[in-house]
């Protein structure tokens, strides 16, 4: 006896809904704001790695500069040699460039060049140097025990006032300035003696 034909009904082929499109399109716009997020932090936290670098080496040149002389050591354009000049640093004392809106940009300036010769005698005399061009210029101010610390640097970029404090110490401030996108707007970053942490200002400039 003839077994009858089984009908096998063939399966069809759907589509995706236009719900399920729109959740993969959200689901991929937010990976990828994430990664954009991510990619910016990484890229901030990489601009103000060179700050942070040199500043510690400066925090630790000033320290092997007053284990010598029992005082740390400031920089200014009007002396070759290292100073306790305890006042507000001014644009001109920053080095390799002056701090100011015509002078700070993105582009890096070779350390140890031969302009602001001054500055750069003061520098080698504290044992600050950088391994290659930078973007932040550098400025440190010192004073001795007794001696209010500078509220801010003059005629520098308009900033928030730096920590002050009349020390029963030696004591030192040094300030990183740069603007990274050339709008006008800068980063900032500090160190101080009295303290083993470094202060950033405006990192996402």
């Amino acid at each position: 006896m003839a077994q009858p034909m089984l009908y096998v009904r063939p399966m069809q082929r759907r589509g995706f809904t236009l719900v399920e499109l729109m959740i993969v399109v959200a689901i991929v716009g937010i990976l990828a704001a994430l990664g954009i997020y991510g990619v910016r932090k990484y890229q901030q936290s990489a601009a103000t790695g060179e700050a942070t670098a040199v500043l510690q080496s400066i925090r630790g040149a000033e320290e092997a500069f007053r284990a010598e002389t029992l005082t740390y050591g400031g920089c200014r354009s009007t002396s070759a040699a290292p100073t306790l000049a305890a006042t507000a640093l001014t644009a001109a004392d920053f080095y390799p460039r002056i701090a100011d809106s015509t002078n700070l940009n993105n582009r890096k300036m070779q350390w140890g060049g031969a302009a602001y010769a001054n500055l750069l005698s003061c520098t080698r005399a504290l044992g600050i140097q950088s391994s290659g061009a930078v973007r932040f210029t550098y400025g440190v101010t010192a004073g001795n025990p007794g001696v209010a610390a500078p509220a801010a640097p003059t005629g520098a970029p308009a900033l928030p006032a730096l920590l002050t404090w009349t020390a029963s110490e030696p004591w030192f401030t040094a300030v990183a300035l740069a603007d990274r996108d050339s709008d006008g707007s800068f980063a900032r970053v500090v160190v101080y003696s009295t303290s083993n942490e470094v202060g950033i200002q405006n990192d996402t400039e």
